[in-house]
């Protein structure tokens, strides 16, 4: 007697098919393809529709010097994909009336304050022109610091005490232009350190990244034997692997988190569903998310393609926002993401190498979930 299958069983099956359900046999194998071409030793995809997590796959390897395979459960530097994340979290104490948003920063920091580089202006960016990039802060973004070695304090990198590294300042106007500015995101670590009296991870992971289930990502520059069994290797742009495996990046809330696709889309989706339901237990409210979809004006009328902590993708007819989208790179490792705004869609792409050339695959996903 042949007995069918239990439903249990047919619904692991459906799961298991379902998660990999986006991308076809052809799609995979351009992309083992293009990570030869391109010399990117491993990356990994997750792919979101309609709010559900449906594609999440592991290409290439972790470390091309055991050729240890990726998988969809590697953990890769997210890099400045955390400013998302940082910007969600910022948005939160504005919900718990801790922060105002076009209050000055220096309203909010204790032991340290945001100077202007010439000392004839006196320059206060708020809260919100530092999340846009249009404080007028400098560094661009941050070298890291070698597993190896012991990092600086956040004190020591504020205040220009690092090698090749200058202090944080304002250097022009705010409000003028939009100038990306990591800088200006450590800034906002300190602010929310001094406003809470807590330690920057543990805000975030009780406001951010518990609440979305992002489990197994996690901000540190100290990884235990159990987080380094999980990473990908950095690799340089010629494909070998870091002397010291990766670089620490202390300035958490610029750079410093550790993730994988699947659990940024678990972020990414709660963005979506914050933007399109008015459920009480969305991860942010309808105001906050009014601010987040908000595109700042300056002084001369332009408006830049950034809001809180996340680029926008704009259409060129109707003037209004298509997608959220970010990408990332420190040093040894490539990212990008995108989610659309009416939530029909989102994915993330993450790989093991210095500047990875992730345009090919970006279009192929979007291509294939489109046309889905």
């Amino acid at each position: 007697m042949i007995r069918k299958p239990s439903s249990t069983l047919l619904l692991l099956l459906f799961l298991s098919f379902s998660v990999r359900a986006q991308l076809i046999a052809e799609d995979e194998e351009f992309i083992a393809e293009y990570i030869i071409q391109n010399k990117i030793p491993g990356l990994s995809i997750a792919i979101v529709k309609n709010s559900e997590l449906v594609y999440s796959k592991g290409f290439g390897v972790k470390n091309s010097s055991t050729q240890e395979k990726v998988t969809n459960k590697t953990i890769f530097q997210a890099a400045s994909l955390s400013k998302s994340l940082t910007g969600a979290l910022i948005l939160k104490n504005v919900e718990k009336q801790r922060i105002d948003l076009d209050t000055p920063v220096n309203t909010y920091l204790n032991n340290w304050k945001l100077e202007s580089k010439n000392k004839g202006s006196i320059y206060e960016p708020t809260i919100y022109q530092l999340l846009t990039h249009t404080g007028g802060t400098n560094i661009h973004g941050f070298r890291g610091y070698k597993s190896t070695k012991t990092p600086p304090e956040l004190l020591s990198i504020l205040n220009g005490e690092v090698f090749l590294e200058p202090k944080i300042v304002v250097k022009k106007k705010p409000n003028t232009e939009f100038d990306y500015s990591g800088g200006g995101y450590v800034v906002l670590q300190k602010a929310l350190i001094d406003i809470n009296n807590k330690g920057f991870n543990e805000q975030m992971n009780e406001d951010i990244l518990q609440p979305c289930g992002m489990i197994s990502s996690f901000y540190s520059v100290n990884l235990n034997e159990s987080q380094l069994s999980q990473i990908a290797i950095g690799h340089k742009k010629n494909g070998a692997p870091l002397e010291s495996d990766y670089f620490q990046y202390p300035q958490y809330a610029a750079g410093g988190l550790w993730s994988t696709p699947s659990e940024i889309a678990k972020f990414l989706i709660a963005i979506q569903k914050s933007v399109n339901s008015d459920n009480t237990e969305n991860l942010l409210s309808k105001e906050s998310t009014k601010r987040l979809l908000e595109r700042p004006t300056l002084e001369n009328g332009k408006k830049p393609n950034y809001g809180l902590g996340f680029g926008f993708k704009i259409d060129s007819t109707t003037n209004k926002i298509i997608s959220l989208h970010h990408s990332g790179a420190n040093v040894g490792y490539s990212c990008f993401m995108e989610a659309s705004k009416d939530g029909k869609y989102a994915y993330i792409i993450m790989s093991n190498l210095d500047f990875a050339k992730l345009s090919g695959i970006r279009q192929r996903i979007l291509n294939r979930i489109k046309n889905n």
